[in-house]
């Protein structure tokens, strides 16, 4: 059993780091606190040959990959990460073409969110909800920044921890029939 740390930071590098030994897999984890991550001063990650010290507002995202348990707070809305780009976008498409005129409120629909955090890292990820009533989605999304950290199930087992404060884009697919007040309506979108 192995735990396997990527840390995505804001410049656009990706930090890779290992750990065999359970008894060390087991004391990190335990000491792992999401909400405070971000927000203690500098991650330090060390062995007997380095210790490296990372700013938390450079840091976008942390994937733990480990079949020991990770605690997580419960996400009900998140059915899953999708690692593939092109199946993210096929599901996302059909997502649109089902929804027609945009999710309805009342509608139990399958939605794709891609979160472009800083330093041009992606995470996509497939919803499952029933939009009742429209704006408590709208009200879901504007707690994320406020949120210290999000934590999410990686779909190799383990949790990513993303730096709520690096999410730059919340791109939602399909889109819906009614938006709140003040949102600028538009008829063509292109990046």
């Amino acid at each position: 059993m192995n735990l396997e740390i990527k840390i995505y930071l804001s410049d656009g590098q990706t930090a890779h780091f290992t750990q065999t030994d359970p008894k060390q897999i087991q004391a990190s984890l335990e000491h792992l606190r999401p909400a405070s991550l971000f927000d203690d001063g500098p991650l330090i990650v060390g062995d007997a040959e380095r210790c490296i010290f990372f700013a938390p507002e450079r840091v976008s995202r942390i994937d733990l990959i480990t079949t020991f348990p990770i605690s997580q707070p419960e996400t009900p809305a998140w059915r899953r990460i999708i690692e593939d780009p092109n199946l993210f976008e096929v599901n996302a498409l059909a997502a649109i073409a089902a929804a027609e005129d945009g999710v309805q409120p009342g509608t139990k629909y399958t939605g794709y969110v891609r979160f472009e955090l800083a330093g041009g890292h992606l995470l996509l990820i497939e919803i499952e909800r029933q939009l009742l009533p429209q704006t408590q989605f709208f009200t879901n999304m504007h707690r994320i920044p406020q949120a210290p950290a999000m934590v999410l199930e990686h779909p190799a087992g383990g949790a990513i921890v993303v730096n709520t404060k690096n999410i730059l884009v919340a791109h939602c697919r399909p889109g819906f029939s009614d938006f709140p007040r003040g949102t600028w309506l538009v008829s063509d979108y292109r990046s």
